[in-house]
């Protein structure tokens, strides 16, 4: 069975507690560094201000990912 079915969409998409985020991941070479290549993100998070960070690194990415979702965890968990 389908999640969403017809127009139930926007019903059930408004009762979801839900995140939108747009990754973005190029590489960069270091012309410094011997022509060693980095991989860099940026990550919008579509939170009504359409914040923009940039990471140098996969770990950072993923440790300010799951920041985010545990303090919106705890903002929706205190309603």
């Amino acid at each position: 069975m389908p999640f969403f079915q017809n127009n139930q969409r926007e019903s059930k998409l408004d009762t979801l507690n839900y995140h939108a985020f747009l990754l973005r991941c190029w590489q960069e070479t270091i012309p410094s560094a011997g022509m060693e290549s980095s991989w860099r993100f940026s990550l919008i998070h579509f939170d009504g201000l359409q914040t923009e960070k940039g990471f140098a690194s996969l770990e950072d990415l993923v440790e300010y990912v799951q920041a985010e979702l545990t303090k919106l965890d705890y903002l929706v968990k205190r309603d």
